[in-house]
């Protein structure tokens, strides 16, 4: 027990210089302080386990250092030291709960006194470890309460995407039957005209699990910018000149990213690469935010009349099967020039 430290306090000098004799082979560490002022500096400075102080001191009596002791340092076991003419102030002491045991004087220090001490100390041992683990018991419980949280936040998003994708197969499917019932005027073939809905679906799938931020526009334009640049897809790509930086965007990355890329994609492959002019705007409305890319792609046409039905159909694919999910795409031509608007519009959680 050479790490725990008892004070005694008393104004008799010769109280204390029969304890420090009766005293010198215990375990313990002892100190001493020959009033209640000299024990507050000594607790200041040291870690006590257990103080024995005398009641009748001159100036700050032992039930005021008791008080004093139980409010600043409620961990250290308070230990009386009295003589029968104090017998009030101990009752008092331990009617307010300020102390574990007292001992009279006069005393038996092998009979009496050191066994008091040594409960105390075990006493004091015993609370550190039921504070060991009351703190061991309160880390583990957040530990547990983390791992719920993490935990309930991925049911969440399974349970989100789960619906997205419900959404989206209802949106599919009734795209398909409308397209068998009402057939858009294209030169697109059943095999292309299934291929290209398959193609979409599994694009869709890749931006599952479902991922809502908030990021930047330019790293956005940047994503797309690359992707077409890998594949060639355009002559030239140019960025309008806002700053892009400072425009931030909320709501799902992946599927926009996706999204915008599938679109620029099927027009490639519907006409000869040319340019391509991209930007994005956001606005903040009362309960969402709304991001919008906008695109004019220059290109050469193989038909007019054909490729405006097929733009209308990869349009029609889109706003059926994300509108749901606050997806909205316009897609026209005019005068050789295809002009896309992404819109998405994202509800904070707040609202």
């Amino acid at each position: 027990m050479a790490d725990i430290t008892v004070l005694f306090v008393d104004d008799e000098v010769n109280v204390l210089s029969s304890l420090k004799r009766g005293l010198y082979k215990e375990d313990y560490r002892c100190m001493f302080a020959e009033s209640a002022g000299e024990a507050l500096k000594i607790m200041e400075d040291h870690k006590i386990a257990v103080i024995v102080t005398d009641m009748k001191m001159p100036g700050m009596d032992g039930l005021a250092l008791l008080r004093i002791l139980k409010e600043k340092y409620p961990n250290t076991v308070r230990v009386v030291l009295s003589g029968y003419t104090h017998l009030q102030q101990v009752v008092l002491a331990i009617n307010q709960g300020d102390i574990y045991r007292y001992i009279t004087k006069p005393w038996k220090v092998e009979d009496e006194f050191k066994p008091v001490i040594r409960q105390a100390v075990e006493y004091h041992q015993l609370l550190a470890g039921k504070e060991e683990l009351q703190k061991a018991l309160e880390f583990k419980n957040a530990s547990i309460q983390n791992i719920l949280n993490v935990m309930n936040e991925k049911l969440s998003i399974s349970r989100k995407d789960y619906d997205n994708v419900k959404k989206f197969i209802k949106g599919i499917m009734a795209f398909l039957m409308s397209e068998m019932i009402n057939p858009v005027q294209t030169n697109t073939d059943t095999a292309a005209f299934f291929d290209m809905a398959q193609r979409f679906c599994q694009g869709f799938l890749n931006t599952i699990p479902t991922e809502i931020s908030e990021f930047k526009a330019a790293g956005l334009l940047e994503g797309i910018t690359a992707s077409v640049s890998r594949y060639k897809i355009f002559e030239k790509i140019y960025i309008k000149n806002e700053d892009h930086n400072n425009i931030i965007c909320c709501g799902n990355y992946k599927l926009t990213l996706y999204t915008v890329i599938y679109i620029l994609n099927y027009i490639s492959t519907q006409n000869n690469a040319g340019e391509l002019n991209m930007g994005i705007i956001t606005k903040n409305e009362l309960k969402y935010i709304d991001t919008e890319i906008y695109a004019d792609i220059r290109t050469v046409y193989k038909s007019d009349y054909t490729m405006q039905n097929n733009l209308m159909l990869v349009e029609k694919l889109i706003n059926t099967t994300l509108k749901e999910l606050g997806v909205i795409v316009r897609i026209r031509n005019q005068n050789n020039v295809i002009q896309l608007k992404y819109k998405t519009m994202f509800v904070p959680k707040s609202v």
